[in-house]
């Protein structure tokens, strides 16, 4: 064999990488690192400005080609994932700006009580808003989320019901602020099935819970979301508690993600 051509690998930037996972994580999409061996543009970027990649499943794994197809969903699901990775590493290098301040000076510089609108705007806790309003200033987007995570999880059960009672229910999109329903886009273009199933599985779950089902929906299918719900039916009661509790949490933390942007 013969070796005609050979390049060698191009880095890209961890942070961008980090920052990509980070948000696939948060909203509950699949993701693992792979290497590309094709030749793309982030190869001649990554030398001078930071730079990643970010594939979505093609069908059958077909790529390069004319017979290449990936579905309108993952599509999407693929574009919101780039925009949030954007948004988080401008955020840690401080570049997003309105009118010379940040997002982040603006909210230290607004009254408590304004903030505290704000803020429950994130999650509904009024006694969460009030703790993490009153640790200001914050000197960086990551020190407010710290703050926002230590104080919802020293809250008690009567806080937490508080916040999940401002969500509307998975499926029932026309009910929503604009804010939820941006966040349960994939229950756009379910089937009829899948939103009798949800609403059906969503009314057992009140009667055994006594709260609205709770789930981080954004990057999540009606029918992964319908999955889950009857999945977690059969936790005991102050297991599935907690769960609610880290959902909000991540809501929370994508909420407060936007409010800086």
């Amino acid at each position: 064999m013969q070796r005609t051509t050979a390049h060698e690998p191009t880095p890209v930037s961890p942070a961008v990488v980090d920052a990509l996972e980070r948000v696939c994580e948060r909203a509950g999409r699949r993701w693992r690192r792979v290497v590309s061996r094709a030749g793309h543009d982030a190869a001649s970027l990554a030398p001078t400005v930071p730079a990643g990649m970010l594939f979505v499943p093609s069908r059958g794994g077909v790529s390069h080609s004319p017979e290449e197809h990936t579905d309108d969903e993952l599509v999407v699901t693929g574009a919101q994932a780039l925009l949030d990775a954007v948004a988080e590493v401008i955020e840690g290098t401080g570049v997003h700006k309105q009118g010379g301040h940040s997002s982040l000076d603006l909210l230290n510089q607004l009254s408590q009580k304004e903030v505290e609108g704000q803020l429950r705007a994130c999650c509904a806790s009024q006694r969460w808003a009030v703790a993490v309003a009153s640790c200001r200033p914050y000197a960086t987007p990551a020190a407010l989320y710290q703050a926002a995570e230590q104080a919802w999880w020293s809250l008690h059960e009567t806080d937490w019901l508080e916040a999940f009672a401002a969500h509307p229910r998975i499926g029932e999109r026309e009910a929503a602020d604009s804010q939820a329903r941006r966040e349960q886009s994939g229950v756009a273009g379910a089937t009829a099935d899948t939103l009798a199933g949800l609403a059906d599985a969503n009314r057992a779950y009140e009667e055994r819970f006594g709260h609205v089902f709770l789930i981080c929906a954004s990057g999540r299918s009606a029918d992964e979301m319908l999955v889950s719900l009857r999945e977690r039916l059969s936790n005991d009661a102050e297991t599935e508690l907690r769960i609610a509790a880290g959902e909000q949490s991540r809501i929370t933390r994508l909420r407060l993600e936007r409010l800086l942007r």
